[in-house]
């Protein structure tokens, strides 16, 4: 769900940056499309329930799988 200070936010930052505002919607787009493909295309390969972890034990082992979970848990 995005929040709705996205929104307002939007328009001081477009007075400022002009096209190259638009170029970073773009980029950060490209990123957010790359990401969710890659995470469905895992899902589709490993169709049981465990998201990273369970895609990270898999290709790297039990270790490294502890630990790569743990970015997405972090608060930004």
């Amino acid at each position: 769900m995005i929040g709705a200070g996205l929104f307002l936010n939007i328009a001081p930052t477009a007075k400022v940056a002009s096209y190259s505002l638009v170029l970073g919607l773009l980029m950060a787009g490209a990123v957010a499309f790359s990401n969710a493909s890659s995470s469905a295309q895992l899902a589709r390969i490993y169709p049981q329930t465990g998201g990273t972890y369970l895609y990270a034990k898999n290709v790297l082992g039990k270790i490294p799988s502890l630990i790569a979970p743990i970015p997405i848990l972090l608060p930004t």
